[in-house]
């Protein structure tokens, strides 16, 4: 065996390769990945057959692997660009990939097949290095000089181009991913360019293979620090990236592959989503709406919306099968809801409520009184329940028109909500009829407060234009305190029917009053 100088830095570039080939044979299932795989393989192939090729003595044992590695040699440009054009997202026309794969298929014809001399080389030869090492003169003709090596440095050159001008626009990740190509592509490049042109430590050996092993290290880095085969940029354009909504893309492995700005803007307190696993969501609402993003193919959707930095979001997410076996990923789309769910909340509150007064309307009264009532059941709390009309509010529309009675009872409204507290309750019974609850109150303090509503009522003077008048009002007032088995349906129904009857007593004894009774329940 021969004693090569250096051989040790192809051994090194081998075994790191070897190692690559391992890990794109085990993650090829997407079209990445088997570019990948391509590329590994061809520069696996040229570098264990340069260094079978300086460990032969014979002239015939080192034109036998000089055949093999120029299998990979001239497959390498073409991996080179194949993956490129993936990661990139481009494409070729047909009749250029088979021009491409034509010249490149002729060339390895004449290589392996073709008797020497012939037009790729003419009689190689030995050349003595030393005792136990000599390398090979290739004596390459006008196929290699004239053909092959413009082809390879053109593929090689588009490569780059295409990596180029994806490193400018891309994302930080992607720009990190394409940096550590561009830098693996360019190392063996100029080694390769010096040796052409005789530049070498030592004479007809070309160290360009060993610098592969630089290249597996920055591949294995883009590999494993920024998950080089589950990030590469997918199909998209500067509209998703201005996307008011926020939008993820996770792959097969549950790896987030790509965030647009609004997204990124969702989660400040994680500097870059891209590449994270979706796990990293786990202590927040995010996990439990991509737990199943991976099971089953139907588009699934956040039930209710859901608030994100003080705002709110429908979360939706769909499952995408790309052609060509790209694989299946998963996109979530964040959108932003708060200004229709305000609206529906104004809505909803605009349904509550009788539109000439603002306050709640019967069905809400009843079905508040409905709650109140339970809730006092269960903790023993006392209810007071006050039911009011203006005295001669007939008289007032007759007298002073409609518009006036209009102004009589918005007027009333606002005196009730000035008077009760906080946790009370106002609603439009019917006509000129008022409701009042105030759960958690005596019957001594419901008393005072009633007796406070109708002085304010009585003097307040109402300026209606064609004339002016006091309003006066009767209220009933009814203190309920429930036993710990109360249990009733609909006892709004029974409580309001008691405070119609406080009412009615205080209208029979004269109204402009207050009466007062004890609830029967």
């Amino acid at each position: 065996m021969a004693q090569v100088p250096g051989l040790w830095l192809f051994i090194v570039s081998a075994a790191i390769l070897s190692g690559l080939l391992v890990y794109g044979v085990r993650n090829g299932g997407t079209i990445l990945g088997r570019a990948f795989l391509f590329l590994i393989t061809s520069a696996f192939i040229w570098t264990v057959a340069f260094i079978l090729e300086l460990s032969t003595l014979s002239l015939s044992g080192k034109l036998l692997f000089a055949r093999i590695q120029f299998v990979g040699i001239v497959a390498l440009p073409i991996a080179w660009l194949h993956l490129a054009l993936v990661h990139t997202g481009r494409t070729l026309h047909r009749v250029l990939w088979s021009l491409i794969l034509a010249v490149g298929v002729g060339t390895l014809v004449f290589v392996l097949f073709v008797p020497l001399p012939n037009l790729f080389w003419g009689s190689p030869s030995l050349v003595q290095l030393g005792k136990r090492f000599a390398s090979m003169d290739y004596d390459y003709g006008p196929l290699f000089t004239l053909v092959l090596m413009p082809y390879t440095m053109i593929l090689i050159l588009i490569s780059m181009g295409l990596l180029v001008n994806l490193l400018v626009r891309s994302h930080s990740v992607y720009r990190r991913q394409t940096l550590l190509i561009l830098m693996g592509t360019l190392l063996p490049l100029s080694v390769n360019v010096l040796y052409l042109v005789g530049i070498t430590p030592l004479q007809h050996v070309n160290y360009a293979s060993a610098t592969l092993s630089v290249t597996g290290l920055l591949f294995g880095y883009a590999l494993f620090r920024y998950r080089y085969l589950d990030l590469y940029p997918l199909a998209r354009d500067m509209i998703v990236e201005q996307l008011p909504d926020g939008v993820l893309v996770l792959n097969g492995n549950q790896v987030i592959i790509d965030a647009n700005r609004m997204a990124k803007t969702l989660f400040p307190s994680t500097k870059e989503l891209i590449g994270l696993d979706y796990s990293v969501f786990e202590k927040s609402f995010l996990h439990d709406v991509l737990l199943d993003t991976m099971v089953g193919t139907e588009r699934n959707r956040a039930d209710d919306p859901i608030p994100i930095n003080g705002r709110l979001f429908d979360i939706s997410k769909d499952h995408v099968e790309v052609t060509y076996g790209q694989g299946n990923f998963t996109v979530v789309m964040f959108h932003d809801v708060t200004e229709r769910e305000e609206l529906y909340q104004r809505i909803e509150e605009l349904g509550r409520r009788d539109p000439l007064t603002g306050v709640y309307n019967r069905r809400e009264l009843t079905s508040r009184i409905d709650e109140l009532a339970r809730d006092a059941a269960k903790d023993g709390s006392p209810l007071s329940i006050f039911m009011l009309d203006i005295d001669g509010f007939k008289e007032v529309n007759d007298t002073y028109g409609h518009k006036a009675g209009d102004i009589a009872l918005e007027t009333f409204a606002k005196i009730l909500y000035k008077g009760i507290q906080p946790t009370d309750f106002v609603g439009r019974y019917g006509g000129d009829e008022f409701v009042i609850t105030a759960p958690d109150t005596a019957e001594e303090d419901a008393i005072a407060l009633a007796q406070r509503i109708r002085e304010e009522v009585v003097s307040r003077v109402l300026d209606v234009g064609s004339g002016s008048f006091r309003m006066k009002v009767s209220i009933g007032v009814v203190t309920f305190r429930f036993s710990k088995d109360f249990s009733s349906t609909d006892p709004s129904s029974r409580l309001l029917s008691e405070a119609d009857a406080a009412l009615y007593s205080a209208k029979r004894e004269g109204k402009d009053r207050v009466v007062a009774i004890k609830g029967s329940l």
